[in-house]
C-alpha cells in the first residue's frame, strides 16, 4: 500500500502551488441496476493464506509511478486507495491540446481510474467511475496553471461500475456481483491560479486571518478556457472524439442514439449494427425509458421489442430497417465461441469472429430471410 507520503508534496524552489476544492455526492443505491450493494461487509471465507493474498491482489492500489504522482494525489482527495492504474483495460489517461497561444495550451483529458473502498476483512468493493473527464490551462513552459477542473460527467442515466466480493472460498474466491448506479457529483476545481508559495504570514497577518488568506495570489482573474484569446483551436467535441477513439479504436465509426440509428437506417436501406451499417448502443435503462415515451409509439415498441431479446450483460444485434432483429448473439456466448474455435490467440482473433457475425447477418438479411425494409 502507498505510504501517506505520496499524498504530500512539498514544492521546490521557484515551483508553484495551488488549491483545489473537491466536491462529491453519493452513488444513489437506488440507481443500480443490481441489488445488495448494501449487503457487501460480510468478511472474505477461507483461511488467513487466502485473506493475503486478495489483500495483496485486491486491496491495496500499488505505488504510483513517478508519471501518475499527481493524478495519485487528486483521486486521493476523495478516498485513500485510488487505482491509477486500473484492473482492465482500456486503462490510462490521453490528453488532446485543444487550443493555444503564445503563452498558454489548453489540454482537454479524459482518465480511467478506479478506487477499492473496503479494508480487510471486509470483502473488496471496486468503485469505477465511466471516466473522470478534464479540462487543464497551462503555460508552455509548463510552471504555471491558470485553470484546471476534472469531474466525472454526469450527463448519462448511469456512470459508475461498482463490483464487490461475495462471500468465497479458496476454490472459488472470486464470487463477484457487479452493478451499474448514477453518482450526482465529483469533481475537483481550481480555486485560484497557481502562485509563488507564501512567505511566512507577519504578526499583523496573523492576527487578521482575511490577509493572510490573500497572500500568495496573483492578480490574474482565474479565467474559463473559452474566456481566453486562442491563436487556434479544435471545437471540443473534435477534441473529445480523438481522446475516445485512443481509447476505443472502434469508435472511428460514428455511432448514433438508438433514434437516430433508426431514422438513417430507413433513410439508407442499411442495417443496424456497425462499419457498413448505421451504428448504435443502448444502455438497458435507456431503453427502458424510451418503452415509456408514449410521444413516439414506433420507438417504444422498438425499445421492448430489444429489451425482450436483451440477455445480460450484452446482447449484439444486427437490425434490419424495418426492426427486425436479423442476428444476435450475447457476449458470453462470442467470447466461448471464439474460445472454442480458436483457442489460444483470443485477443488477436476475437475480430475475426466479430466478422464472421456481421457476415452471418448481411447472409440473412440477403437471403431474404427479413425484408430490408
Amino acid at each position: 500500500m502507498p505510504k501517506d507520503e505520496f499524498f504530500h508534496y512539498t514544492p521546490k524552489d521557484g515551483e508553484e502551488v495551488f488549491i483545489i476544492d473537491a466536491d462529491f455526492e453519493p452513488l444513489q443505491l437506488e440507481t443500480m441496476t443490481k441489488e445488495g450493494i448494501l449487503t457487501m461487509d460480510k468478511p472474505t471465507g477461507g483461511s488467513s493464506d487466502l485473506l493475503l493474498r486478495l489483500s495483496i491482489a485486491r486491496f491495496y492500489p500499488p505505488a504510483p509511478k513517478e508519471q501518475d504522482s499527481v493524478l495519485y494525489r487528486l483521486l486521493g482527495m476523495m478516498h485513500s486507495r485510488p487505482f491509477v492504474e486500473m484492473r482492465f483495460p482500456p486503462r490510462g489517461t490521453v490528453a488532446c491540446v485543444r487550443a493555444y497561444n503564445s503563452k498558454y495550451l489548453h489540454i482537454v483529458f479524459r482518465m480511467h481510474a478506479e478506487y477499492q473502498l473496503n479494508e480487510p476483512p471486509t470483502n473488496p468493493v471496486w468503485f469505477t467511475p465511466a471516466q473522470f473527464a478534464g479540462d487543464l490551462v497551462i503555460s508552455r513552459d509548463g510552471s504555471h496553471i491558470a485553470y484546471f477542473h476534472m469531474e466525472v460527467p454526469n450527463t448519462r442515466r448511469l456512470n459508475v461500475d461498482m463490483e464487490w466480493l461475495l462471500e468465497g472460498s479458496e476454490e472459488n474466491p472470486d464470487d463477484m456481483r457487479a452493478g451499474i448506479g448514477y453518482m450526482p457529483k465529483m469533481e475537483w476545481t481550481i480555486t485560484d491560479a497557481s502562485h509563488l508559495p507564501a512567505e511566512e504570514p507577519t504578526a499583523a497577518e496573523n492576527k487578521n486571518p482575511e490577509e493572510q488568506d490573500l497572500r500568495g495570489k496573483t492578480p490574474e482573474d482565474l479565467k474559463k478556457p473559452d474566456e481566453f484569446l486562442w491563436d487556434s483551436l479544435i471545437d471540443r467535441e473534435s477534441a473529445l472524439r480523438l481522446i475516445e477513439t485512443e481509447f476505443y479504436p472502434f469508435k472511428m465509426v460514428t455511432y448514433h442514439n438508438l433514434t437516430k440509428a433508426h431514422q438513417l437506417s430507413r433513410e439508407q436501406n442499411k442495417p443496424i449494427h456497425a462499419q457498413r451499417f448505421v451504428s448504435t448502443w443502448a444502455l438497458k435503462v435507456d431503453l427502458q425509458a424510451l418503452e415509456k415515451d408514449e410521444n413516439d409509439p414506433v420507438m417504444s415498441e422498438f425499445a421492448k421489442t430489444l429489451l425482450f431479446e436483451y440477455e445480460f450483460p450484452v446482447t449484439m444485434m444486427v437490425i434490419a430497417p424495418n426492426r427486425t432483429i436479423v442476428h444476435k448473439v450475447n457476449t458470453n456466448d462470442f467470447f466461448y465461441m471464439a474460445r472454442s474455435v480458436f483457442g489460444t490467440g483470443l485477443r488477436k482473433l476475437l475480430p475475426l469472429q466479430y466478422k464472421r457475425f456481421l457476415k452471418e447477418g448481411l447472409r440473412k438479411l440477403k437471403r431474404g430471410t427479413v425484408p430490408a425494409a
